[in-house]
């Protein structure tokens, strides 16, 4: 009978928290689909003097790029993962994991799986509504598009001809596969990035509120700061890197660092709560 009702309260409570979660992801895309129209419909009007054949790369890739990535994505995100941002171990689970590391260890993963699947998301939104707007062709190997225009100003500037052979020599490259992907990836280790940083400040204050104030206080220095980026700079593929492929590699490189020591930040915080966990229970013990 206990058990019984054990699994029905569980039940309950899984059922509870999945639809809290769909009442979050509706309202994310609520807000997300005016939001990736006008934007993309401004880059339109950006654009249009320059009389220059824009495709739905353009609006996917921009769709992460700074001021828009730190400011609203990374908050949507952080609202849309906030059980696990904020989620911190009893002893019962702490018993069912085996260890609080470990579950710093499910808690990445989940950051990580929810980081790309935001992502995507993200990227399905703008496709949809960039149909209506933009070209679905890849405008980037033709001589009208974006790219070549940005090679051809860039050539223009030093006086030479190296972004336009650039150009020539890596059509392949930019496949929508690739450019979609790539692009991503970035965002995927950026907003990861952003989660754990929360996860940590949250686990070490005890106060989810620090946490994500520390990840706004990190959005306002890349948005407005010009000299000095801690995270969601790095995210945004340029049309120079996307020419030279030097700034997409340590980028890349940077984020894969700054999520590593994350991980390792967060992996001693959560020891060192289980060690702290274990001296309370052995204080209460000694005045038993």
């Amino acid at each position: 009978m206990k058990l019984t009702k054990r699994v029905k309260k569980e039940w309950l409570e899984l059922k509870h928290d999945g639809a809290r979660a769909m009442v979050r992801i509706v309202l994310v895309l609520l807000f997300l689909l005016p939001v990736c129209y006008f934007r993309t419909d401004y880059l339109l009007y950006e654009t249009a003097r320059k009389q220059v054949e824009l495709g739905i790369m353009d609006g996917i890739i921009t769709i992460f790029g700074e001021p828009f990535a730190a400011i609203l994505l990374a908050p949507l995100f952080l609202y849309l993962i906030q059980e696990i941002v904020s989620f911190d171990a009893n002893e019962q689970i702490t018993l069912r994991y085996g260890s609080r590391s470990s579950i710093w260890a499910a808690k990445v993963k989940k950051i990580f799986v929810h980081a790309f699947l935001f992502t995507c998301m993200v990227t399905a939104v703008e496709a949809v509504v960039g149909a209506p707007l933009l070209d679905y062709q890849n405008t980037w190997t033709s001589p009208g598009g974006m790219l070549h225009l940005i090679a051809s100003a860039m050539d223009a500037q030093q006086g030479s001809s190296h972004m336009l052979t650039a150009w020539e020599q890596n059509q392949a490259f930019y496949h929508p596969i690739v450019i979609i992907g790539l692009t991503m990836i970035f965002g995927t280790l950026g907003l990861s990035s952003a989660a754990m940083a929360a996860s940590i400040v949250s686990a070490l204050t005890n106060r989810a509120i620090v946490g994500y104030f520390v990840v706004l206080l990190i959005c306002l220095i890349d948005v407005f700061s010009r000299s000095f980026s801690l995270l969601f700079r790095q995210t945004i593929i340029t049309h120079a890197e996307w020419l030279s492929f030097t700034g997409l590699f340590w980028n890349g490189l940077y984020l894969l660092g700054i999520c590593a020591v994350l991980i390792m930040v967060g992996r001693s915080a959560w020891e060192r709560k289980e060690y702290l966990f274990a001296k309370d229970k052995e204080t209460v013990g000694d005045l038993r």
